[in-house]
């Protein structure tokens, strides 16, 4: 067991909240179910305008777990600081809105970190897509969509200690290109030791990767995460996310983040970025970033791409320097490879190809 938090840890649930009157209550009750019951749940209500910071203040009344704060809206990552500042527990997890917890997600993650003695243990995840599972968040439908995990009787089944799930451990070197640059970016489905974060904290100047460059900011201190393969969070794919928004310039922020993220590696963790293979998937990563920021500019009717001919010149450049990586090219999907090089050579046949291609 790790010396560094007591025998039975409190854990907060950070959980932002903004404009989420339909599924608020199903992600606090798949919290407050949780097998672990030494938690505390933090509803930060980002400004909402639906009525969530209502819905907040009364399950706040019916449960002593939870604690709500109100603030302006400025996005996930100022309402996820807000948190920090208050929370008292040792161990931090984050829970989106719209998506669930597994009955038993906390406590087989605080188990993980004891027996792996590590400062943060994950989980897999699976996806929903149907706003029918998260219109409710009624009992019933939180059970049903965690009936492949559940024993009979409908109660959660106990913590398997002979799981055939995979467990992987890594150090926070390692984990830069086997997660990190693996597309294991996210904080939700992750149990983090408090003392570890300290006084580290989201990019409220990002609207995109600020999830990515926190867990990074992470890692130079952390000599050891563990991550099961068992799917124990439900996260609800939101086709109103800001991914699936038109173009606007702060989806500029797609290619940024990993700009900020390669300065980082630069000057915090200087041995990864003399791995070749490692620099090599960064720079192939900056290109497809960069690529679809370019994708959502070529979705934009002609007279709006004239207003971001700036926008477009930044992304070539920044696809050339990335393009003189050694091994980036090839570490590209086939398909990026033809989006690249037409990008880097055909800027504008690129831009009316694609955006005539995504209109049929």
């Amino acid at each position: 067991m790790s010396v560094r938090y007591s025998e039975e840890p409190l854990v907060t649930v950070i959980i932002p909240v903004y404009n989420a009157r339909e599924t608020v209550t199903g992600a606090v009750w798949s919290a407050l179910r949780q097998t672990w019951k030494n938690l505390e749940i933090l509803l930060i209500d980002d400004g909402s305008s639906d009525g969530s910071g209502v819905i907040c203040d009364r399950l706040a009344g019916l449960h002593s777990q939870i604690r709500v704060l109100h603030t302006e809206n400025r996005g996930v990552s100022h309402a996820r600081n807000a948190a920090l500042e208050i929370a008292g527990g040792e161990l931090v997890t984050f829970l989106d809105a719209d998506d669930r917890l597994h009955p038993q997600m906390i406590e087989r993650l605080v188990a993980l970190l004891r027996d792996k003695e590590a400062w943060i243990a994950g989980c897999g995840f699976r996806t929903v897509t149907e706003q029918k599972a998260h219109e409710t968040g009624s009992s019933q439908e939180v059970q049903e969509s965690f009936a492949e995990h559940r024993g009979s009787g409908g109660e959660a089944a106990a913590p398997d200690a002979a799981s055939t799930y995979p467990v992987h451990t890594y150090s926070g070197e390692a984990f830069v290109e086997l997660g990190i640059l693996a597309s294991d970016t996210r904080v939700w489905s992750k149990l983090f030791d408090r003392s570890l974060i300290g006084d580290r904290r989201f990019s409220e100047k990002l609207t995109i990767g600020e999830d990515m460059l926190f867990l990074l900011s992470l890692l130079p201190e952390c000599d050891k995460i563990a991550e099961t393969e068992e799917p124990m969070y439900e996260y609800y794919a939101n086709p109103r996310g800001a991914m699936e928004k038109p173009f606007a310039p702060s989806y500029m922020d797609q290619a940024r983040c990993w700009e900020r993220a390669e300065e980082f590696l630069q000057e915090k963790m200087p041995a990864v970025c003399e791995n070749a293979a490692i620099r090599s998937r960064l720079a192939a990563i900056q290109c497809i970033s960069v690529m679809l920021v370019a994708s959502k500019i070529s979705y934009l009717p002609k007279e709006e791409k004239k207003r971001y001919q700036a926008e477009v010149v930044s992304l070539r450049q920044k696809l050339l320097r990335y393009r003189q990586v050694k091994g980036c090219f090839g570490a590209l999907p086939a398909g990026y490879k033809v989006k690249v090089w037409t990008f880097q050579h055909l800027p504008g046949l690129y831009l009316w190809t694609y955006g005539r291609l995504r209109k049929r």
